[in-house]
């Protein structure tokens, strides 16, 4: 430390002691000198009049994260959970776009093969409890089309004799809402016939 570093260093700790003078709070101030190689420090009348060297400042840190560890935790952990109830039925967790934590309804689309032929299967929940499927046997083509807090619409594949798998001729939307803890399709759905 230089010369000019110490008598620095001196006038900051005597301004330390003449600040806290009258005073029952802890006066912190930094110095700084003017060598690039030495950290800032922070010079409290408390190390100072011990005698102990200055604590180095901590580096500043820089929050970059949307939402707490924490919740971002709980969020994906609530997904697993549910995506083990949809592998528990025998289905592949295939479209997880409705399965928001921010809404009280949720699903989750699973699809599995019976030889070529998909077979799919909306998987409610109510945060996170299970609250059944869409219907009572599968459909061909479902996917997810927008969800609020209390409401989940689905489009279904509308399937003609002639149709393959992957191209039903049309589509047509559910709207299933929750209401007293029951759910209920807004619309009657597709027949199993057309669905296939």
């Amino acid at each position: 430390m230089t010369r000019k570093a110490v008598v620095g260093a001196l006038a900051v700790v005597g301004a330390t002691f003449v600040a806290g003078c009258g005073s029952s709070h802890t006066a912190r101030t930094a110095a700084t000198t003017t060598t690039a190689a030495v950290p800032q420090t922070v010079v409290t009348s408390q190390s100072a009049a011990e005698g102990t060297a200055p604590a180095e400042q901590p580096p500043a840190t820089t929050r970059t994260e949307e939402a707490p560890a924490f919740a971002q935790q709980s969020a994906s952990s609530s997904l697993a959970q549910a995506e083990r109830a949809v592998e528990g039925a025998g289905y592949v967790p295939a479209e997880t776009a409705g399965y928001r934590t921010e809404d009280a309804l949720r699903v989750i689309i699973g699809r599995r093969m019976v030889g070529s032929i998909p077979q799919e299967q909306a998987f409610f929940f109510l945060d996170r409890r299970f609250l059944g499927t869409d219907a009572s046997q599968p459909s061909q083509s479902l996917s997810f089309v927008s969800a609020t807090e209390s409401t989940v619409t689905l489009s279904y594949g509308i399937y003609q004799p002639s149709d393959p798998p992957c191209c039903p001729a049309s589509r047509q939307t559910v709207t299933f809402a929750l209401n007293n803890g029951s759910l209920t399709p807004q619309q009657p759905l597709p027949p199993l016939s057309a669905r296939r």
